[in-house]
C-alpha cells in the first residue's frame, strides 16, 4: 500500500515537467510550420 502511494506522488511530481516538455515540443511544432509556410510562399513569389 506504502508503495502505491509514493508512486503516485512521484507521478504527481513528473506530471508538470511532461506538461511543460509537450508544450514546448507544441510550440517549436507550431514555430517549425510557420516557417515551413513562410518559404512554400517565397518559393511560390508570394510577398514579394
Amino acid at each position: 500500500m506504502k508503495s502505491n502511494r509514493l508512486q503516485a506522488r512521484s507521478a504527481n511530481r513528473v506530471r508538470p515537467y511532461i506538461a511543460v516538455l509537450e508544450h514546448q515540443r507544441a510550440a517549436e511544432a507550431l514555430r517549425f510550420q510557420r516557417f515551413a509556410v513562410q518559404v512554400a510562399l517565397s518559393a511560390a513569389g508570394v510577398g514579394r
